[in-house]
């Protein structure tokens, strides 16, 4: 029988799940596994310091042509001397790239004009094959240290960095301070026609590295089809010259993001000539609206965007996912100041000024992100148009209820995932109109939001008297559902059903329900009783009104009581028969972002037979829930109905608490559901998995 191992398409596939000290065993067998593993070691390639002091330079561009992901830990330390012998190959020769790679450069080059390289071919020696050009890259990330970058300002002298960014650039005596590190790097991009991934950080360096090399991309056409990019500071016409350069871009990433209006001026290092080229962005009209378009693009992300302009209407026929956090719209109107002669006098301001907005086009939206971003920038006119939304989250301090509104007034029917992290602002009743109104709804977390679990419930019949109309819950699909439920601490009902009322007026000598009392206010008393006293034998008239009122009260307090227990009863069974029609359930929590048990409300629902637990019995596909409380009183009973019920059931989430009856519990299923992970709750390990954009 062949042995597997002969073919090289096994050897590769088997090398790419071996680490790298099993890769150098497996050279060492033979020739053929020599060179086929050696391309598998080189293939991810992290170039910090270790890694150039340990290997020399001769070998990594020997070698250069096995690198398929690039990590530039330390890019100063490749500058453009270091780059280009590993970049071009052969130094000095014209036949080792492609014609079709000459004239893409002849094209771009004329960016910034990059040295010449006569005099650093005739200082090295080394003699390179044309195919040890690094060219075969699928994904490059020039992520700077900041440690590096610390090391940088301690090393280069102040007078240095005066002149950095000037033509004067000196090739035999590169420092790590110079900017040309960004021209290799476009280089690099350049000769590269695979690069599909590319992530910078040259923010982290200097400000100056940023804008020459933002500049440089911009006009740099590519293949690119994910980039993330770092702090940018751009125009709408720069951002759409980026697009239109990427025509197989699809994720873009923004760590921090400024879009401000062209003012005419050169932005950032001097440039050879200030003559306008075909390729350069022309300013928009200052009267009309400026637009970004972001054609083919799925993906956006953006974190700390800040628009500065007044109105900008972003077209996005193609996108299917928007993230955006931590934005706002920084347009400041000029205000003319009062005059010195006339301080009464006001400015008269036009009345047809509308806020500074970012309009929004993109008909194919199905995922939005929103994180504490102003309505201005993204919820104002997202969905004024059709949209094809299916998941949306929106996290802030307060979320208005007419955003939820408008979202679900439109995409009710589509939803699918639907999640709320605020404190304020979204109610229950919001809470109320997604359970009924979402039939496709599959995830539904809203933990942060505490809400009664009356107002979630049809408890009664519709009334028309009242106006209130508790309509059934619609999302028979839901998976996973993360509340904050609770019921009312002062109508919860006392599992031994026996209630003590005590009568307000009592003698001094009794004590009260904690069995301790203050002297002073036993003094307070004894005086009270002593007065009562002398007044009753002098009036038994109102000694004789005093009981009945003191009975009536009683009755009065008995009866609220047990309307209270009964309405608490309804409340529990009704939520239990809303839950029961969940059959798709995998995971239920009613505790929402708590951890621990408290004591001034009673979070979820008891979870023992004496209570109605059978009526969740239609929730056979349950895998996970969280026992919210009442654990003192679920025992061996609850557990064989759980095992017969619940046969899916692989994990139970229990609030931290001081209770001894949790430790008993916890013994009762080590030693009846051995399988079953028990575990507290923690926030880190919830059922509540994050959203990514890619």
């Amino acid at each position: 029988m062949l042995d597997p191992l002969l073919l090289p398409e096994i050897r590769m596939l088997v090398g790419s799940f071996l680490a790298t000290r099993d890769i150098l065993a497996c050279i060492l067998v033979c020739r053929d596994w020599s060179r086929d593993y050696k391309a598998l070691l080189y293939r991810s390639m992290r170039l910090d310091d270790a890694t150039l002091r340990l290997l020399p330079k001769e070998i990594l561009r020997e070698h250069a042509h096995y690198f398929r992901h690039l990590t530039l830990v330390e890019p100063m330390r490749l500058t453009l001397a270091a780059l280009t012998p590993w970049i071009n190959g052969q130094s000095g020769t014209s036949n080792s790239s492609p014609s079709s790679t000459q004239t893409s450069l002849s094209a771009t080059c004329t960016i910034y004009s990059l040295p010449s390289l006569h005099k650093f071919s005739k200082r090295r020696s080394i003699d390179l094959t044309p195919d040890s050009r690094c060219h075969n890259l699928l994904s490059l990330d020039i992520n700077p240290s900041i440690m590096f970058r610390k090391l940088i300002y301690e090393m280069v002298p102040k007078h240095k960095i005066l002149t950095v960014g000037t033509d004067r650039y000196d090739i035999e005596n590169d420092d790590f301070w110079c900017l040309q590190s960004t021209d290799a790097c476009i280089r690099l991009i350049q000769l590269n026609p695979n690069l599909t991934s590319l992530t910078e950080s040259w923010d982290e360096m200097s400000s100056f590295h940023r804008i020459r090399f933002a500049t440089q991309l911009c006009r740099l056409p590519n293949n690119l089809v994910k980039v993330h990019l770092s702090r940018w500071e751009v125009t709408p016409e720069e951002f759409n010259l980026l697009i239109e350069n990427s025509p197989k871009m699809e994720y873009l990433r923004f760590s921090k993001l400024t879009v401000k209006r062209s003012t005419g001026m050169a932005i950032g290092l001097r440039e050879e000539s200030h003559t306008p080229k075909s390729g350069d962005p022309m300013a928009s009209p200052k009267n009309s609206s400026p637009i970004i378009d972001l054609r083919q693009l799925k993906m956006f992300a953006v974190s700390h965007a800040s628009f500065e302009l007044e109105e900008v209407l972003i077209e996005a026929p193609g996108l299917h996912a928007l993230s955006i956090s931590f934005s706002q719209v920084s347009f400041k109107r000029y205000v003319p100041q009062m005059s010195y002669m006339h301080p009464i006098s006001q400015p008269r301001q036009p009345n047809n000024q509308q806020e500074p907005r970012v309009l929004w086009n993109a008909p194919q939206l199905q995922k939005l992100i929103c994180n504490r971003t102003e309505s201005q920038v993204a919820t104002s006119t997202l969905f004024e148009i059709p949209l094809a939304l299916r998941i949306v989250s929106f996290a802030d301090y307060e979320i208005e209820s007419k955003l939820l509104v408008s979202v679900l007034a439109a995409q009710s029917l589509q939803l699918e995932s639907i999640r709320l992290a605020c404190f304020s602002g979204i109610t229950a009743r919001d809470v109320r109109l997604i359970l009924t109104r979402c039939p496709n709804l599959v995830n539904f977390y809203a933990p942060e939001i505490m809400m009664w679990a009356g107002d979630l419930v049809p408890v009664n019949p519709p009334s028309t008297t009242t106006g209130h109309n508790y309509e059934e819950w619609v999302c028979s699909k839901l998976e996973r559902l993360s509340l904050y439920m609770c019921l009312d601490s002062s109508a919860v009902e006392d599992l031994s059903g026996q209630h003590d009322h005590t009568c307000h007026y009592q003698h001094p000598t009794t004590t009260d329900s904690l069995g301790t009392m203050d002297i002073d206010k036993r003094a307070q008393q004894e005086q009270q009783y002593s007065w009562q006293n002398h007044h009753f034998q002098s009036h038994p008239q109102d000694q004789q009104q005093q009981l009945q009122q003191q009975l009536q009260q009683q009755k009065q307090q008995q009866l609220h009581d047990a309307r209270q227990l009964v309405c608490t009863m309804q409340v529990r069974d009704a939520f239990r028969n809303q839950l029961a029609k969940l059959t798709k359930l995998r995971h239920l929590d009613l505790s929402g972002e708590h951890i621990e048990k408290v004591d001034h409300v009673q979070i979820g629902l008891p979870l023992t037979i004496d209570s109605g637990m059978d009526r969740m019995a239609t929730l056979q596909n349950l895998e996970h829930v969280a026992v919210t409380g009442w654990i003192d009183d679920m025992g061996l009973h609850e557990i064989a109905w759980m095992k017969q019920c619940w046969p899916r059931l692989t994990q139970i989430s229990l609030l931290k608490t001081t209770s001894c009856g949790k430790s008993r519990f916890q013994n009762l299923l080590a030693h009846t559901w051995p399988e079953l992970t028990v575990r507290d709750k923690d926030r880190s390990s919830g059922y509540c998995p994050p959203l990514y954009v890619y």
